[in-house]
Formats: structure tokens, sequence, C-alpha cells
């Protein structure tokens, strides 16, 4: 019998489709592919300088980003971690954060997700990593709890609109002249302004030994945290090729007491947005964080920005000043979680969100 070369073609792909693909670690000359299965899976553009400074190994003990790919070598999976060092009480461990976790859209709901995810971590636990820490979106579906993803608690929004009348104009399609923000200027004076109290703010054109000072101060304030030094401050918010991020810091008698970071954002919509990404202050200076909330908004509000958006553990020290200082809206929130890979982590605690000091700044969503 002759099949027709359209039925032979039509059999092959059958036959692809069902071969497992290779799984591999990701190598620089990958960069192109890879950030066209990132526009393919999320519908936004990513550059490659920006995925080559997101998800570059530096102290990584091992290969952090692993891909699957098809009979051309053209990726069709991606897994991805962001190498952190976490505090876990008074020890630091190896940990990642998971990030991009994308699939073509052709190659969907194939089990690919499961297979690439058990590789990596398997690799990722031989190789010392203690945990992998993220905020897994709803496409995951049941997969979270198979892979063995520890659901901690949530980590929400906290929005304070800085010109409502102009996000109402926009939402109606009406006329607003630039610079009227009469609402805005309403809420400031209903928040009014934090006691300065002696302290004093500057901007950081880089992240100086001052960042290691507070670093290095008593940590008796929280069990658990992202390792934030002053290397890891460089590379997340001045180093990054499309963040234009702010670093502000507090001190009090020329002594560091506090640092918030921030920026602006422009949508694809031509919306301009600004984003505390984290504020760190040492607990017995209870007015820095209040005074370096403050003047992010300001300069935000400076720099043109609609709203200001921030992430925050429900009920934290961080939560409680944001919503004094005008965050009322809470509109969504995540499920932060945990896969643990070492056995000696102790969960239990980890629960519990008063011995967390989590940031925004700490994932890739702000």
């Amino acid at each position: 019998m002759v099949v027709s070369h359209g039925r032979n073609e039509g059999v092959l792909n059958r036959i692809r489709e069902t071969q497992l693909p290779t799984v591999r670690p990701a190598r620089d000359a990958d960069a192109a592919r890879v950030v066209e299965l990132f526009e393919r899976a999320f519908s936004r553009p990513m550059s490659q300088a920006h995925w080559h400074w997101k998800l570059a190994r530096r102290h990584a003990p091992c290969d952090n980003v692993w891909l699957a790919i098809d009979e051309d070598d053209v990726p069709i999976f991606q897994y991805a971690g962001i190498p952190i060092r976490l505090r876990v009480d008074e020890r630091e461990v190896e940990a990642m954060v998971g990030v991009d976790t994308m699939a073509d859209p052709q190659r969907r709901r194939r089990g690919l997700l499961t297979r690439v995810g058990r590789h990596t971590y398997d690799t990722w636990r031989q190789a010392g990593v203690a945990a992998v820490l993220g905020l897994p979106n709803e496409q995951w579906g049941s997969r979270t709890r198979a892979l063995g993803w520890e659901p901690l608690f949530e980590f929400g929004w906290r929005l304070r609109p800085l010109a409502p009348e102009v996000l109402l104009a926009r939402r109606l399609r009406l006329p607003w002249p630039r610079g009227w923000r009469l609402a805005g200027r309403l809420i400031d004076l209903l928040v009014g302004r934090p006691p300065e109290a002696g302290l004093t703010v500057r901007e950081l054109a880089t992240a100086s030994p001052e960042i290691d000072q507070l670093w290095q101060r008593p940590r008796d304030e929280h069990r658990f945290s992202v390792v934030r030094d002053a290397a890891r401050l460089a590379w997340r918010y001045l180093e990054s090729p499309d963040g234009a991020y702010r670093l502000l810091l507090s001190e009090r008698d020329s002594r560091p007491v506090a640092y918030a970071a921030l920026r602006c954002q422009t949508t694809t919509g031509g919306r301009l947005l600004g984003w505390i990404a984290e504020v760190h202050a040492t607990r017995d200076e209870p007015n820095a964080m209040a005074l370096l909330i403050d003047r992010a908004v300001r300069q935000l509000s400076s720099d043109g920005a609609e709203l200001v958006g921030a992430l925050a553990q429900p009920g934290s020290t961080f939560d409680r000043a944001l919503h004094r200082a005008g965050f009322w809206f809470r509109p969504g929130r995540f499920s932060f979680e945990l896969l643990p890979l070492a056995d000696d982590l102790p969960l239990a605690d980890m629960r519990r969100s008063e011995n967390w000091n989590l940031a925004g700044g700490d994932f890739d969503v702000i």
C-alpha cells in the first residue's frame, strides 16, 4: 500500500509527540530561543539581556536553569531558579527562587512540568540546595502538591492611588489635565507625614557598605530571610538592565537604620506605575520604615506615577506601616510556598508568617 507524503508527515508528527524530550542545562547560546519561548508562553516580551541578568548562575552550586528541548534542539520548556542565600536561624543555606516556569503553548499538558521539575529538584538536592521558594500561579494546578511544594502563608498586594481621578478618567475615557491630582493631595492630608525624629534620608548610587552594616546587625528579629547584603542588592536593583530602581538609605547620626528600593514602570498601555520593592528597617527604629515609605511615595508621585504598589505579609510590621501610609486597597494575594530539599528544615516554624522577613523584591513580580 502506498502512503501519501502528507500522511507520512502526520505519522511522524504523532511519533515525535510521544517521544520524551531531552532535558539539559541551559547554555548562553539558548538565550534567543528561550526569550522567544517566554513571549509565546506569556504573551509579553523579554530581552536577552534581562534573561542573562535574571538567571545568571552567580554563586549557585549547580546549574539553575533546565530546559526540555525538541528533536531540533529548540527549547519547549524551561524550569529556572534564581540562586539566593537563605538565612535559617543562625545559618545560611543555598536556595533558589522558582521563576519563569514555562511551556510552549503547543506542548502543554504533556507532563513536562512533572518531568523537568523532578529532574531539576533532584539535581539541586544533590548539589546541596536546601529549598526552593516561590509564588506558584494557578496554571500549575495540582502539580505543586504532587511535586512536594508546601503552602506557607499568604503574601498580599497593597496599593495606594496617587491620582485616583486620573485612573477614573482613563476608565471612563475622559480627558484629564496632566498634573491635576486633587484626590491624591486629599489622601496626603488624611495620611499626614511621619515625624523625622532625627532621621535623615539619602539616595545611594551603589549598594554601599552601609547595606552590609544593616544586614550584620543583631538578627533576632526574624528567623527566616533572604540574605539582604550589599552584593544581592547591587545585583537585584542596580544592575537590572531594565529596572531603573532607586535605593534610599535612612540614617541616624551617620548610622544606617533602614533602606528602601523603589522604581517607576511604564506599562504597555502607557500607564506609569510605582513600586516599592522592599523596605528593610531595624526594629529599634520604628519611625525609619514609615519615613522611607513616605519618601518613596513622594518620589514616585514626583516621577508621575498614578499609583504605588507593594507586597507585604498580612499583619506584618511592613503591612501595618503601608496601611497607615494610605495603602488601603488590597486587590489580591499570592500563596507563598516552599519546596523543602533538605531534611533538616523546621517546616512547622516556617509556616508561621511572623518568623519571616519577606519582600516583593525577593521575587520577580515587582
